[in-house]
């Protein structure tokens, strides 16, 4: 039997970091094994698929059919808004409360993706208004995590 085969984008979490792959149907198969050995893991999305989480060198790296766009938390934020989570994960720490002033790579929370940390910080100056996790609590790729206003300029 001839394998198919499928065009794939690699990308780092945050979307800045893109690679076009082609893959076989015997690729999919090994990824669905690792999946079960606890090495990569599929985010379950829309109609049952999603993308796979890969893990190497410290970071995690999205597998997914479609080319990401890259996604500028710092300009939604600078002008008031949320900061979201780089991919599926589960909260380990809150490093901020509502009130707290923060600066550009303060730490905000630590989230874990496949037995790693991955720190989301600060991206501009501004002021936390609400803190939408805690420990303990899963999270989505994109699920807003803290919620700042911008610093004023003045």
């Amino acid at each position: 039997m001839k394998p198919r085969f499928y065009t794939l984008y690699l990308a780092s979490s945050d979307a800045r970091k893109v690679r076009k792959i082609r893959v076989s149907s015997y690729a999919i198969q090994v990824l669905a094994v690792l999946a079960q050995a606890g090495v990569v893991r599929r985010v379950p999305g829309r109609a049952g698929g999603g993308p796979w989480w890969v893990a190497r060198g410290g970071d995690a790296w999205r597998l997914a059919p479609e080319r990401p766009r890259v996604r500028d938390h710092s300009r939604s934020v600078a002008a008031g808004g949320e900061v979201t989570s780089p991919m599926p994960g589960t909260v380990l720490a809150v490093h901020v409360e509502p009130g707290q002033s923060v600066g550009t790579g303060d730490r905000l929370v630590v989230v874990e993706a496949m037995k790693m940390e991955h720190v989301v910080t600060a991206p501009a100056p501004g002021t936390v208004v609400e803190v939408l996790v805690e420990p303990g609590q899963s999270v989505r790729l994109d699920q807003p995590l803290i919620v700042v206003t911008a610093e004023e300029d003045g």
